[in-house]
């Protein structure tokens, strides 16, 4: 395509985001203490680049649900932008500890601590990824045969 085409496509792209930012405030609105709305919010703040809006909204949804992993990512994936790694890794941290079995949060971790300069528990924490992976990737084949 040419170039007004790509510059059609990518302002056609932030306006689709802009408008799911008007909704994701909508929502909010609506549902003022319902963590998954911060959560959407959070999201659709990041999608269009306010990083630190993106961290408080995120930060909300941990405040209203400690146990809400989806959140206390979505604040490591924000801190993360904001060149704030060492609180990043404390919110993947706590993410990884409400579901240990997501392969995700100890990629997320392990990334985190290899920019932190910590190659023995980046590493281990890949390991750990990698095998959790490959768990999902089993488990999803199943054993059932056609008849």
């Amino acid at each position: 395509p040419d170039l007004l085409t790509r510059r059609g496509s990518i302002l056609w792209s932030y306006g689709r985001c802009l408008d799911d930012l008007a909704s994701a405030r909508e929502e909010l609105a609506a549902r003022p203490t319902d963590p998954l709305a911060w959560h959407e919010l959070a999201g659709a703040l990041f999608a269009v680049a306010r990083y630190e809006e993106s961290a408080d909204a995120a930060r909300r949804c941990t405040e209203l649900d400690p146990a809400e992993d989806l959140g206390w990512s979505s604040l490591g994936l924000a801190l993360c932008l904001l060149d704030r790694p060492g609180e990043a890794l404390t919110a993947y941290e706590r993410a990884r500890e409400i579901d240990p079995g997501y392969s995700g949060y100890w990629q997320y971790c392990a990334e985190v601590l290899e920019e932190l300069g910590r190659e023995d528990e980046a590493q281990a924490a890949y390991a750990t990824a990698m095998d959790l992976a490959a768990a999902d990737e089993e488990g999803s084949q199943g054993s059932g045969s056609a008849s």
